[in-house]
């Protein structure tokens, strides 16, 4: 997390590394809208286990990047989890009509494995929408072959909600206006970006946008 002096000097000093995405390129302002309802336990367990460190956890989120039902083009349906150190995500793209048949009826029409385990997982769970979480994102990649992406999230407001769609008045803005950095690679050798980030003077630091969002929503 960064503060948005030093957001940018960071963007200044990638261009020569990065160029702006195609989605990024095509937004408004150059950033695209990111909306995630998370699910969770009506005990917040996914919330706890994250707070006390559990080694082995997993996320379920449906994601739009539209606020109108009728202007989205699709849904993802989400799962993130990690064992000890490995991070894993699994992502299953549905029509808008097939998520509000989900919402609807509690199962997909669909033979897709990641459905069909996210669709165990909320029955078994007894999982529920618990939050929502709207931000802003401005997404580069690297212009060598390395396939390095770095993203910048701003903007990030909460709701407790339990409707992707859900009406803007009910999300509540984060009030530390932080900047999220994210860099993601498929390989930790690529000397290049290990020499970026050292000149950058930014550390590697724990975050969730999920967990911001119970905070933000559940202890106001």
């Amino acid at each position: 997390m960064i503060d948005i002096r030093k957001a940018l000097s960071v963007r200044r000093q990638i261009a020569p590394f990065f160029s702006k995405d195609s989605i990024s390129r095509a937004a408004e302002g150059g950033k695209y809208l990111v909306r995630s309802l998370y699910f969770d336990t009506r005990g917040f367990s996914a919330y706890v286990e994250k707070m006390i460190g559990e080694t082995c956890r997993n996320k379920l989120r449906v994601r739009s990047y539209w606020r109108d039902p009728k202007a989205a083009l699709f849904v993802n349906v989400e799962q993130k989890g990690k064992i000890a150190s490995r991070v894993f995500k699994s992502v299953t793209r549905v029509d808008p009509d097939e998520w509000h048949n989900f919402q609807k009826f509690g199962t997909w029409r669909s033979d897709d494995a990641n459905l069909g385990d996210f669709e165990r997982q909320i029955r078994r769970g007894g999982l529920v929408p618990t939050t929502l979480v709207e931000y802003r994102r401005e997404a580069f990649k690297s212009k060598d072959e390395s396939q390095v992406r770095l993203t910048f999230d701003t903007s990030l407001k909460y709701a407790d909600s339990r409707c992707l769609f859900s009406d803007t008045a009910t999300l509540r803005r984060d009030l530390s206006y932080k900047t999220i950095l994210e860099i993601k690679t498929k390989t930790d050798d690529v000397p290049w970006l290990n020499r970026l980030v050292r000149s950058l003077d930014i550390g590697a630091e724990p975050n969730s946008k999920y967990t911001d969002s119970i905070e933000h929503t559940q202890k106001a």
